[in-house]
């Protein structure tokens, strides 16, 4: 199965980020209303729990699937964990492999700069939105990371 997802050219610049860890950010200002809209969107995810994360820098928010939840291992970071929202609304969240070029080829993000060591090219850092627009897709892409993260490897068979 793959997923689909009609997604525009981001109009904000890529942001400055530092290429390892901590993996951030480095020139953006967010604003303080998308990052307050950012948490109600993960706290409201069903099935998910959010918690603190030992993966990224303080004050990040760890989305974790709930234990009666089957979990994909190749579509999480750690654990049940498959994103987390930094302070500053970014967040770093796996994708399904047919996304992962669009997301980059359209200025959402960046994979995650370890990738090269754990074979993992699926784990991304999603820049922080800078709009009411960029946050729906955002969104969206935070839906999509969720949904393959509780599929088992038999549901990506391409049944053309």
């Amino acid at each position: 199965m793959s997923f689909k997802l009609t997604l525009p050219v981001r109009n904000t610049p890529r942001p400055k980020t530092h290429k390892g860890l901590p993996h951030v950010q480095l020139n953006v200002h967010p604003d303080p209303l998308i990052i307050q809209k950012m948490k109600k969107i993960i706290q409201s995810l069903p099935d998910t729990e959010p918690q603190n994360t030992r993966l990224a820098v303080p004050g990040s928010i760890g989305l974790w699937l709930n234990n009666n939840i089957k979990v994909n291992r190749d579509a999480v970071i750690a654990g049940r964990e498959f994103a987390h929202l930094h302070p500053d609304g970014s967040l770093h969240m796996c994708l399904p492999e047919n996304l992962v070029h669009e997301v980059i080829r359209k200025g959402w993000g960046e994979v995650y700069p370890l990738a090269k060591f754990t074979n993992r090219n699926n784990i991304l850092l999603i820049y922080t939105p800078q709009n009411e627009q960029e946050m729906r897709i955002i969104s969206q892409l935070l839906a999509i990371s969720k949904k393959y993260a509780t599929m088992t490897p038999a549901m990506f068979v391409n049944r053309a």
